[in-house]
């Protein structure tokens, strides 16, 4: 019997969950992590750069709601994102070779922000010519 009490897996669901978990494990392109920004106008002030971007109280066509990861960690310092030359979390020291993002708005649509469409020099120096959002935990999501 199992801890939680039921029969313990039969032997070809057991292989079956083991093989799915060695496909995942091995799959260094899975990254299934997103920036959500909804309610900037609960948040306190200063982190959030150009907070009239994001989604407040309600959903507006002009407000992004959630964006595919772009972040930079100070601790480590690599960066993190979905689609590019070294995606996943923590992976690119950088300079991030990111494709682009899939930002979502809240009228529903989808919109691919290419990374041409970024400062990417400006990135490194924080400056504002890119959306950010800075983490207390030394982290800062770009949008």
């Amino acid at each position: 019997m199992s801890s939680h009490g039921g029969a313990p897996p039969s032997r070809p669901a057991q292989k079956k969950r083991t093989s799915l978990l060695r496909q995942f494990s091995l799959n260094l392109n899975s990254n299934f992590s997103y920036s959500y920004f909804a309610r900037v106008d609960l948040w306190r002030p200063g982190p959030a750069i150009q907070p009239d971007e994001l989604t407040a109280k309600e959903l507006r066509s002009d407000r992004l709601l959630m964006s595919d990861v772009l972040v930079w960690w100070d601790y480590g310092k690599l960066w993190s994102y979905n689609h590019g030359k070294k995606p996943g979390i923590v992976q690119d020291p950088g300079p991030p070779g990111i494709d682009g993002l899939n930002q979502l708005y809240g009228d529903g649509r989808v919109v691919w922000k290419s990374a041409k469409q970024f400062d990417l020099p400006a990135l490194y120096s924080r400056t504002l010519t890119n959306g950010m959002v800075r983490a207390t935990a030394g982290g800062i999501t770009f949008y």
